[in-house]
């Protein structure tokens, strides 16, 4: 039999057998057949089976069948198929918006990484990315939402933009079992109601560590393909499609997540230009690295309250989507910023004044200024500052040099330090082996949370300086 150019199907083929040729546009499942859009070099069209296909979006078949008349024109009942060739999808690496040798190191991940972006997007794979909610976290995502979603518009249509993508804040330090199972239940809610395949999972500022390792696992049972961009020190994680930290290739955590996937991003997708993410994400994590300013003409001190008003936007937008706002609040064209920002200026005043009233400092033997501070006795109900912004007034307002400060609260421990010898997973390794505690946790070098049963609070408080009584200041 030969192929039939679809363009050539006149009525008085209907009811005949035909072969047609092309590639796979978009494969629909309906609440009846699956439908595939074909197309050939002129035209295209639509075929129809009740049996899933053995194919992708971007594969090049043949189809045998019989010609019909459906709602929107000719479509073809199909009765066989076979399966010329796989799409492919290409990956140009044009080099890093910086120049640094622990990214060459990881170039190879990152155009592995970028193949799956792609190739989800070509095969109308769901997307979903998940990302710590503070301004690290929060600017990789919105960079990765940026670059994808455009993406998604060039190959599809805005309406399968809220389909194929979702950006999710955690609120946990590593992607814990909360997470895996509110993003399986939701997978297999689309699977459900349009046939969605597993989704590719991006995890943004969190994913590399112990902690991590169950939530992740338990996706990757349910079919996911999984991404993680993360600065935390990294176990050797198996169930990681896709691995991208520089401590995995000898590098620290001054290259952030958000670095990270803004280099991502404009591998995705090249017409990607919010270089400015990634400024914003070195100073949320008060990365030593410049590089990224000098890619805008923003002022550095707008990069700052950019990063300030994200994090505090994210104690109240906690695990919601909100698609748009923050970029609204970022947007330099209106005078959001500079609202929030003033607000936050007032509020920080107030608190900073609050926590001098109920600090607790001593100066250890070794000279260390260790700072503690009871987060009830500073706490507004579900208000800003976070447990977290606390710590880092302590550090900012009442720290030094070699400061170690800890913002506690039933069940958890808040650290940022100044000392260059305080090594927080260090620390966290140690209260790891006292199995009593329940001790869960994550971080880097100088900060991190430590999550533990509230009943030992005074315990874990007393550990954490027994540690700190033994550096050297």
């Amino acid at each position: 039999m030969n192929v039939t150019k679809i363009k050539d199907i006149n009525y008085k083929m209907l009811n005949s057998r035909l072969k047609v040729a092309g590639g796979v546009k978009n494969i629909r499942k309906t609440s009846g057949p699956y439908l595939v859009f074909l197309e050939d070099e002129d035209s295209e069209i639509v075929c129809v089976t009740y049996d899933k296909p053995n194919f992708d979006v971007g594969d090049r078949i043949e189809i045998y069948g019989t010609l019909q008349v459906g709602y929107n024109g000719f479509q073809i009942r199909i009765e066989g198929y076979n399966v010329l060739e796989q799409g492919k999808t290409k990956v140009e690496f044009k080099g890093f918006l910086i120049q640094n040798p622990i990214l060459e190191k990881l170039k190879p991940k990152f155009i592995e990484a970028a193949s799956m972006i792609k190739d989800a997007v070509l095969k109308q794979r769901p997307i979903v990315v998940k990302h710590h909610n503070d301004a690290d976290g929060y600017s990789g995502a919105l960079a990765l939402e940026e670059a994808i979603l455009g993406l998604i518009s060039e190959k599809n249509n805005s309406f399968l933009e809220w389909n194929l993508f979702s950006r999710i804040p955690s609120t946990t330090p590593f992607y814990d079992y909360f997470d895996a199972t509110e993003d399986i239940a939701s997978a297999l809610s689309k699977e459900t109601r349009y046939g969605n395949a597993k989704p590719l999972l991006i995890i943004v500022d969190n994913g590399s560590t112990e902690s991590d390792e169950v939530g992740i696992k338990l996706v990757k049972a349910f079919g996911f393909q999984v991404i993680v961009l993360d600065h935390h020190i990294p176990i050797d994680n198996k169930d990681i499609d896709v691995h991208i930290n520089p401590h995995l290739v000898g590098g620290d955590s001054n290259i952030t997540a958000g670095m990270l996937a803004v280099e991502l991003a404009k591998i995705v997708n090249p017409n990607f230009k919010s270089y400015f993410y990634a400024g914003i994400s070195a100073i949320g994590d008060r990365s030593n690295i410049e590089d990224y300013f000098k890619l805008v003409d923003i002022p550095l001190s707008t990069l700052k309250k950019m990063a300030v008003c994200i994090d505090f936007q994210a104690k109240f937008l906690r695990r919601m989507e909100a698609r748009g706002l923050i970029q609204e609040l970022l947007n330099l064209n209106n005078n959001h910023l500079d609202i929030i920002f003033n607000e936050i200026e007032k509020r920080l005043k107030k608190q900073v004044a609050l926590i001098s009233m109920n600090l607790n400092k001593e100066r250890l033997g070794n000279g260390i200024n260790f700072l503690t501070l009871d987060y009830k006795k500073v706490r507004i109900f579900k208000d800003f500052p976070s447990i977290g912004n606390n710590a880092g007034l302590l550090i900012n307002e009442f720290g030094d040099g070699n400061t170690v400060a800890v913002v506690y609260d039933e069940g958890i421990a808040v650290i940022r330090s100044t000392n260059p010898n305080f090594d927080f997973n260090d620390l966290l390794k140690k209260l790891e082996v006292s199995t009593q505690y329940g001790i869960r946790g994550g971080g880097h070098k100088h900060a991190g949370t430590i999550m533990f049963i509230s009943v030992y609070t005074d315990e874990i408080l007393s550990k954490i300086k027994e540690y700190v009584s033994n550096l050297q200041a």
